[in-house]
């Protein structure tokens, strides 16, 4: 798709998706290519950057650091978003996280694409595309459904069945290989060898010349070999290897290779169609069916409680048939696009994810006799479910207010436990007993919480020590309960804390101690009150409202930041402090940060007061924080806020 046709058809389709959409004129863009607008559920201002790159070329930090400050220059703009055919790397996404920017890859634009019904959007920008009408197999499936087994039928094994069957098969690319990548250099560098002669030294010419001849035939062998687990391709594997080991031509077959590689057969593997027919055993004839695999995610993994250790956990969570996938799952006639995540013992799945209707999501709890639960939840984020059945489920709520709720379901469906938070919920897990709840929320909060399930009260609240370390893993040692925190998935722990909070061991290197010492000194009282007078020269100088804001949010968080340091030491100073922090809040109403931190200062202010006595002085705290609300229509007073309110007035 032309580049230019791109920014109007994400035009178009955030139009579909209820919003009033205009496209920039290339001449008038000035970075920002589509302006979008509506009115319900309140006023509401997106900037979107249309990114139409190709499969290898990726979002970096740079043009997230350009696009995070576009809200500037434009007035009453909420947030800005950054929608990409392909992906970003990983410091744009944590870039992204901490300058509050939305970003959409590939993936998810096709899933939009899905969910808001707009495949005719694709058929009119890209004329050589023809859309097919989708059968209507829902008739089928609930004749299947209703239909009894018959005493035949009965007989066949599921393994029997699944060896007669032609296995399904879906276009697209393999999965990429460490191999793929060395075939691609190898080729590379079969170039660079074969133009280069006469231009390097002879002995490094003979090095490159030995390890380009050997490794193109090897990579491609060991590409072919792996994904021959997914695909029936190639079926001539001898013939390009042998025949790029003929030096003078090797780049003949890497070349073929690599772009008959693009877009070949890739074949249901065993390992998915086991766990299609693990998640099948979990319908309900009635009123559920979950249908074969779409695509695999990176969902949050399933975790538990369990004596091996992290790097082993995690192994075990890669090599498992339990791995989540994302599954479509059909309920009263509606079609739900969900990730999973099993239960430790396996008995327990609990599903969350979005209907066609963007604003229809649902959470579904199955054990092996079929669905047991379902709730509508307004934005499922992530989910964790215990041996037990009792599961734990995050709704972020409204995304671009940047807070969330805990919600705990009984087996039976009963709310075990609901509870607010001021920010973004991270990951969250439940050990396997069903007695522990753990979560971890993105700055500023950038905590972890531990919750007892038993007696519905939090048990800790613990500030993350490491910076991004926010997904969480349980493991018992010596019966010994451990929480640890990992930047990732993938990663090793950073650290780990017991259920009391208190730090267990702590991995730690020279980069980590400094970068405690940075924190440490930037938590230092004198160098916040250097911070906030070299911050109001910055003021003074600003030229353009657009600096102007972007010192006034940074003055605000500092004198937020001095507030919290002098806590402890001097509570009239902490109190100056506040106020000032509030004022420059005030300052920059409209935006959600303005809101968002002139509520948290209030807040604080309010409790201070609550600890002092001072019951009207704290009521008028949190009346404050209410009139942000009705006047802009967002959420802002937690649930412990309005029980304060309540209790004092």
């Amino acid at each position: 798709m032309d580049a230019y046709d791109f920014e109007h058809f994400i035009g178009d389709l955030w139009e579909r998706m209820g919003w009033k959409t205009e496209v920039s004129t290339a001449a008038a863009d000035k970075g920002v290519d589509v302006v979008a607008q509506k009115s319900t559920p309140y006023e509401q201002t997106l900037l979107i950057q249309a990114k139409r790159y190709g499969p290898n070329t990726t979002v970096g930090s740079p043009e997230v650091q350009q696009y995070a400050s576009l809200r500037h220059q434009y007035h009453g703009v909420d947030k800005v978003l950054l929608v990409t055919t392909n992906g970003y790397s990983r410091q744009a996404k944590e870039l992204a996280d901490q300058l509050n920017v939305k970003l959409i890859n590939g993936d998810e634009l096709v899933q939009l694409v899905l969910e808001h019904d707009a495949l005719d959007l694709v058929v009119e920008y890209l004329d050589f595309v023809e859309a097919i009408p989708e059968e209507d197999t829902s008739q089928a499936a609930g004749q299947s459904a209703d239909r009894p087994e018959t005493s035949s039928e009965a007989g066949v094994s599921s393994s029997e069945s699944d060896a007669s069957a032609t296995q399904p098969t879906q276009m697209g690319s393999p999965p990429s290989t460490r191999w793929h990548k060395a075939v691609m250099g190898a080729t590379i560098g079969w170039v660079v060898v074969f133009f280069s002669v006469v231009a390097i030294p002879e002995a490094l010419w003979g090095l490159l010349f030995l390890v380009t001849w050997v490794a193109l035939p090897a990579a491609m062998f060991l590409d072919a070999r792996e994904i021959g687990d997914v695909t029936d391709w190639p079926k001539y594997t001898w013939a390009y290897v042998l025949t790029s080991l003929l030096w003078f031509v090797a780049v003949i077959p890497g070349l073929v290779y690599l772009w008959r590689r693009r877009s070949v057969p890739v074949r249901e593997s065993q390992e998915d169609s086991e766990s299609g027919e693990q998640a099948s055993s979990f319908d309900t004839p009635r009123t559920s069916e979950v249908e074969e695999d779409t695509t695999t995610t990176g969902a949050t993994d399933s975790r538990g409680d369990g004596e091996e250790s992290a790097s082993a956990s995690r192994s075990s969570r890669e090599d498992s048939d339990d791995r989540d996938f994302a599954r479509v799952i059909g309920y009263e006639e509606k079609r739900y696009t969900c990730q999973v995540n099993r239960s430790a013992n396996g008995e327990w799945l609990v599903a969350y994810g979005r209907g066609t209707d963007p604003d229809d999501a649902r959470m579904f709890i199955y054990d092996d006799t079929g669905l047991r639960i379902t709730e509508t939840i307004a934005e499922p984020a992530t989910a964790s479910v215990a041996d037990s059945g009792r599961t734990v489920v995050i709704d972020a709520l409204d995304p671009d207010e940047h807070s969330a709720k805990l919600i705990v379901f009984e087996p039976d469906g009963t709310q075990l436990l609901t509870h607010y938070f001021n920010a973004d919920v991270a990951d969250c897990c439940v050990t396997s007993d069903g007695e522990y709840a753990i979560v971890t929320t993105y700055p500023p909060d950038d905590s972890a919480y531990v919750f007892d399930l038993e007696s519905g009260d939090r048990r800790t609240k613990h500030e993350l020590r490491h910076e991004k370390a926010r997904q969480v893993t349980l493991r018992t040692e010596n019966g010994v309960r451990e929480i640890q925190f990992s930047t990732d998935t993938e990663a090793d722990p950073a650290y780990a804390i017991d259920l009391d909070g208190e730090v267990v061991w702590e991995e730690t290197d020279d980069r980590e101690e400094t970068v405690q010492e940075d924190v440490e000194e930037r938590d230092d009282p004198q160098h916040l009150r250097e911070m906030i007078e070299s911050l109001r020269e910055a003021y003074d100088a600003a030229e353009t409202q657009p600096e102007r804001n972007d010192v006034t949010k940074s003055l605000a968080d500092t004198h937020w930041s001095l507030a919290n340091a002098l806590e402890g030491d001097d509570p009239e100073a902490m109190q100056d402090h506040l106020e000032q922090a509030k004022e420059q809040y005030f300052e920059l109403l409209p935006w959600y940060e303005g809101k968002s931190g002139a509520a948290k200062v209030l807040r604080k202010q309010g409790t201070y007061y609550i600890e002092r006595g001072e019951g009207e002085r704290a009521a008028e705290c949190f009346r404050q924080i209410k009139q942000l609300e009705d006047e802009y229509s967002v959420q802002l007073l937690t649930e412990e806020d309005e029980r304060h309110l309540e209790s004092i007035t």
